[in-house]
C-alpha cells in the first residue's frame, strides 16, 4: 500500500553509480547546491532506497552492474508509488540509440559524462520544479473539485427531483464550462423526457435521442463524426458533446446526463478533459437522484413486466364456489386470477395499477374469465373483481359484460381507495342487471364505509374474521355484529376462508346463509368446477 510522501525541508535525491568516485562527487555537487542526497551502488540497492525513502528525483547511471540503469528505470515506472518520480539518467556514451533507449524506459532527462556540476544541479532542479508544478496543479484541480463538490452537494441537499438536476446542469455550465447540460430520465410512458436542462437545448428532441445512444457506455462526439445524435439536441454543429449513462438498472440505464461545448477539442487531451468533467457530473447526478432514479427504474421495469403479460395473456382464470348454507348448493362462483410465473394476485394488480396499466390488466383478466364462464354449472352467478377505477369506464365494462350469459356480481376491490363514492355508485347503477359485493368487510374501516356508500347486495367477511371463529368468542360477536349490520343494510353476508366443519358450525350458528372456502373446494379451472359443486353439499351434510 502506497503512503504519502515525507514532508522535507529539503529536496532528497537517491544518487545511483557503481562508481564510488562519480557518486561522492555528485553527492558533493547536490548538498552543495542546497539539495539532500543519499546512495546506491547497483540496481537492486537502488529500487529498495527509492521505495523507502520516496525521493524527489533520482539520479541514475546506465552502466550498472547486474540491473543495469534501463532496467532500474522500467521497475520504477512500473509501481504505483515511484511512477511519477524524476528520473535524470547519466552515461558515459552519448549516441542516440541509447539516449532514446533510456527516455524509452521512462527517464525525464539523459545527460552524457562528465556532467559539469552547475549543470548536473540546474538539470535537477529543472526536473523538480516541473514535478512541484505538476502536483500544484494536481493539488487545485482537486480542490476545486471537493469544493465544487461540496457546494453542489449543499446547494442540491433536500430538494425536488427536478431542483436537483437543475442545480446539476447550472453547475456544469457555470463550473465545469459547458454551453448546456441536460438530465435525461425515462418518464410514465418509457420515453425519455428532460428533467432539466441548462444553456441551449432543444427540449422536444430528447426523445429521439434515446434510441442512439448505447446501453452502459459513455458516448462523446464531435465536428466530423459520422454519427451525431447529440448535435440537433443541443442545436450546435462544431463543439464536442457528451453523454454519460446514469447508473444501469437491470441491465438498462436510468437515463443520461448529456453535455455540449461550443468549440470542439483542441487535441486529444481536451478531449479526454471533457469526457472527464462530463462523466464527474453524472456522478454527482447519480448520487443526488439515486432514489428518484432507482424509483423511476423500478416503475419502467414494472410496466414493461405488466405489458408483457398483457400481451402474452400470461394468466389464466380459476373459479371457487360460493355456497348456500343451508342447502350446500353452489349458487355462485367467484372468478380469481393466477399469474402463470405464480406472483400473488393483489401484488400484481398493485404494481399495474401503480405503473397505471390497472385497467389495462383488469380488463384483460376480466375478457378471459368472461369467456370461461360458459363452462360453469348453469344457474350459477358468477363474481368478478373489478376497482373502482375501472368501474368509472362504464362504456368499458358495459361492453365486457355483455359477452357474459348468466348474472353477474362486481366485487369492488380495494386495489385503489375510492374517492366520489357518488360517482362510483351512478356508474354501478347504469350496468343493467348487475350485482355489487363489497369484500373484506371488518377488515378495515374503508370497506364499512364501502358497504354505507355503495349499498351492496352482498358483503363478504374478511377471512381473517371466519379464521378459528369457533374457538374465539369475541371473533363471534363481532361476526355477529357485522351479520345484523349487513342485515339491516339490505345485504347479504358471505363468510369467506370456511375450512373447518367447525368453522361452518359457527357462521351457520350467527345465521350467516352463503359462504366460501376450501371447505367447498379450492379455485379450480371452470371446466373443472362441475365436478366441484357437487362436493359442496356433501361437506355441508357432513358437517
Amino acid at each position: 500500500m502506497s503512503t504519502a510522501p515525507p514532508i522535507r525541508s529539503r529536496p532528497l535525491v537517491v544518487v545511483v553509480d557503481d562508481d564510488p568516485v562519480e557518486r561522492l562527487h555528485s553527492v558533493a555537487v547536490l548538498e552543495h547546491g542546497g539539495l539532500d542526497a543519499v546512495q546506491a551502488a547497483d540496481g537492486t540497492e537502488a529500487i529498495e532506497l527509492v521505495a523507502q525513502r520516496r525521493p524527489d528525483a533520482v539520479l541514475l547511471d546506465v552502466g550498472l552492474p547486474g540491473l543495469d540503469g534501463i532496467a532500474v528505470a522500467r521497475a520504477l515506472r512500473e509501481r504505483d508509488a515511484t511512477r511519477t518520480v524524476p528520473v535524470l539518467m547519466v552515461s558515459g556514451h552519448g549516441e542516440t540509440t541509447e539516449r532514446v533507449a533510456g527516455l524509452e524506459a521512462g527517464a525525464d532527462d539523459y545527460l552524457v559524462k562528465p556532467v559539469a556540476g552547475p549543470e548536473l544541479l540546474a538539470r535537477i532542479r529543472a526536473q523538480l520544479r516541473a514535478a512541484a508544478g505538476r502536483s500544484e496543479l494536481l493539488r487545485r484541480d482537486l480542490q476545486e473539485r471537493a469544493d465544487a463538490s461540496l457546494a453542489l452537494a449543499g446547494s442540491t441537499a433536500g430538494g425536488s427531483p427536478a431542483t436537483m438536476a437543475a442545480e446539476l446542469c447550472a453547475f456544469a455550465c457555470a463550473a465545469r464550462g459547458f454551453a448546456a447540460a441536460t438530465v435525461l430520465t425515462f418518464g410514465d410512458r418509457d420515453e425519455l423526457e428532460v428533467l432539466a436542462t441548462a444553456g441551449a437545448l432543444h427540449r422536444g428532441l430528447a426523445r429521439g435521442v434515446a434510441p442512439t445512444l448505447p446501453e452502459r457506455e459513455v458516448w462523446s462526439e464531435e465536428p466530423g463524426d459520422p454519427q451525431r445524435p447529440l448535435a440537433e439536441l443541443f442545436g450546435a454543429a462544431d463543439g464536442q458533446s457528451v453523454a454519460v449513462p446514469l447508473p444501469a438498472h437491470r441491465g438498462a440505464p436510468t437515463g443520461w446526463f448529456v453535455c455540449g461545448t461550443a468549440q470542439p477539442p483542441a487535441d486529444d487531451a481536451q478531449r479526454a478533459r471533457t469526457i472527464a468533467l462530463a462523466t464527474e457530473v453524472a456522478g454527482h447526478a447519480a448520487s443526488a437522484l439515486s432514489t428518484c432514479l432507482e424509483h423511476r427504474a423500478r416503475l419502467r421495469a414494472e410496466r414493461h413486466e405488466i405489458r408483457a403479460i398483457i400481451e402474452h395473456g400470461a394468466f389464466r382464470p380459476v373459479f371457487q364456489p360460493i355456497v348456500e348454507l343451508p342447502t350446500g348448493h353452489a349458487i355462485g362462483f367467484e372468478a380469481l386470477t393466477r399469474f402463470d410465473d405464480g406472483t400473488r394476485p393483489d401484488l400484481r394488480f398493485a404494481a399495474a395499477s401503480r405503473v397505471g396499466l390497472g385497467p389495462d390488466l383488469e380488463l384483460a383478466t376480466l375478457e378471459r374469465a368472461l369467456w370461461a364462464t360458459t363452462l360453469l354449472p348453469r344457474g350459477a352467478f358468477v363474481s368478478v373483481n373489478v376497482s373502482a377505477a375501472l368501474v368509472q369506464e362504464p362504456g368499458l365494462v358495459r361492453s365486457l359484460l355483455r359477452s357474459a350469459r348468466r348474472a353477474i356480481v362486481l366485487e369492488i376491490t380495494e386495489h385503489e381507495r375510492i374517492t366520489d363514492y357518488t360517482a362510483v355508485r351512478t356508474q354501478l347503477d347504469a350496468l343493467p342487471g348487475v350485482r355489487v359485493a363489497v369484500d373484506d368487510a371488518g377488515g378495515g374501516f374503508a370497506s364499512l364505509r364501502h358497504v354505507i356508500e355503495l349499498r351492496p347486495d352482498f358483503v363478504k367477511l374478511d377471512r381473517g374474521l371466519v379464521h378459528g371463529i369457533d374457538a374465539d368468542p369475541l371473533r363471534r360477536s363481532l361476526v355477529a355484529g357485522l351479520t345484523q349490520f349487513a342485515h339491516d343494510s339490505g345485504c347479504e353476508i358471505v363468510a369467506e376462508g370456511i375450512e373447518t366443519t367447525a368453522e361452518l358450525d359457527a357462521v351457520r350458528d350467527i345465521g350467516i346463509t352463503a359462504g366460501q372456502g376450501w371447505l367447498f373446494g379450492r379455485p379450480c379451472p371452470a371446466e373443472l368446477a362441475g365436478a366441484v359443486a357437487p362436493r359442496t353439499a356433501d361437506a355441508v351434510r357432513a358437517a
